[in-house]
């Protein structure tokens, strides 16, 4: 298929990274073609169609914010990832109120090692497939709907995680002057080479596009149901349930996404040459942001006991569907890190746009393309 002009100058930056879009290819696949439709639909939704949506054949890259055409390109490999974390959870006996006629059986990472579990769920060895005879649940109402929101909501973080790289300017407000410059991340893959500046620029996206993933599934709630459709009534009536339960979904999906995509090894670098936050600074990020500003009308008071529901929820769901120990003072050793998340803190309003009326389609053009 011939590309566009604009797909054609992407392919130009994208190239230089040793990626190609091949999207016709990977749309092949039902399961990443529902994934790019969610996509595509919440960046024409989000930014009234001036950020466009790709997806691209590589299995270690995550995600793309290409500046100059305005663009967002999410990864194979981040497809299989949010895919197989769906699955896992959808296979346990987790949320029994979804679930349906079907019963679990052996966890399919039983006896797994945290190693082999990321591995296995951030590099498989094949594109992520769906057999009815193999998974009882793809028969069950509401067991597949389970699957389906919760691969939604991890892909729509990670989109607007990107958007948030937009709405912020961050290829605007980066090394200008340069002809091209790129930053990689590669999931399980190097931890230094970093900066204080990178990591208060991802911790701005991570604050950006958990508040614009809250507002859209807000907004979308918000509307009736005219039609009594029972996709629509079971997600409202037992996934979410109201305001609160909006918060502790999203709360738990920025859980299980930063955790099971934690790079390993950052214990032992200089927390100076972090490329990105560790886990526990990027919840840390969203989580204070959310009581400084409560979102849904919500009470700090609220707020608070969503926080401590989703945090022993979230580590419940990640030990259950894949069969690991969890250890929550993986998140309480950031304390020891408190004077660097204060300079993180300090630099994220150098790389904010917030409030100042940026956060919306923007027009002016840039020369980076950043990948996150």
């Amino acid at each position: 298929m011939e590309l566009t002009n604009r797909e054609f100058r992407l392919q130009m930056q994208l190239q230089k990274v040793g990626l190609l879009i091949k999207e016709e290819q990977l749309k092949r696949n039902p399961h990443f073609f529902r994934l790019y439709q969610i996509g595509r639909d919440l960046c024409s939704d989000i930014t009234e169609d001036t950020i466009d949506f790709h997806i691209v054949d590589s299995s270690s890259i995550n995600a793309i914010a290409a500046y100059p055409t305005k663009s967002i390109v999410i990864c194979r490999g981040a497809l299989n990832a949010i895919l197989r974390i769906a699955e896992a959870i959808v296979e346990s006996n987790l949320f029994p109120e979804m679930m349906g006629r079907f019963h679990p059986s052996v966890p399919k990472y039983e006896n797994s090692s945290l190693q082999d579990v990321r591995k296995n769920i951030l590099k498989p060895d094949e594109d992520f497939t769906l057999s009815h005879n193999e998974s009882a649940w793809a028969d069950d109402f509401e067991r597949n709907n389970l699957f389906n929101i919760i691969s939604e909501l991890l892909i729509s973080f990670l989109v607007c995680h990107e958007i948030g790289h937009h709405f912020n300017k961050h290829g605007d407000r980066r090394r200008r002057g340069e002809d091209f410059s790129v930053d990689v991340d590669e999931m399980q893959g190097p931890v230094g080479s970093g900066s204080l500046d990178k990591q208060a620029i991802e911790s701005v996206a991570d604050d950006c596009g958990f508040q614009i993933l809250v507002q859209k599934f807000d907004r979308r709630l918000r509307l009736p149901n005219p039609l009594r459709i029972p996709s629509v009534s079971l997600l409202k009536n037992k996934f979410f349930q109201h305001q609160g339960g909006l918060m502790l979904r999203c709360y738990q999906i920025a859980f299980i996404y930063f955790w099971l995509m934690e790079t390993p090894g950052w214990e032992s670098v200089d927390p100076m040459e972090w490329l990105y936050p560790p886990a526990g600074f990027r919840l840390h990020t969203i989580y204070a942001s959310s009581l400084e500003n409560p979102p849904l009308e919500l009470s700090r008071s609220a707020l608070f006991g969503l926080l401590e529901d989703a945090l022993t929820t979230s580590s419940e769901i990640v030990a259950t569907a894949f069969s690991i120990q969890m250890d929550i003072q993986w998140l309480t050793q950031m304390g020891s890190y408190s004077t660097h998340a204060a300079e993180v803190l300090d630099r994220m309003t150098h790389w904010s746009c917030e409030g100042s009326g940026v956060w919306e389609p923007y027009s002016d053009n840039s020369t980076e393309l950043a990948v996150t």
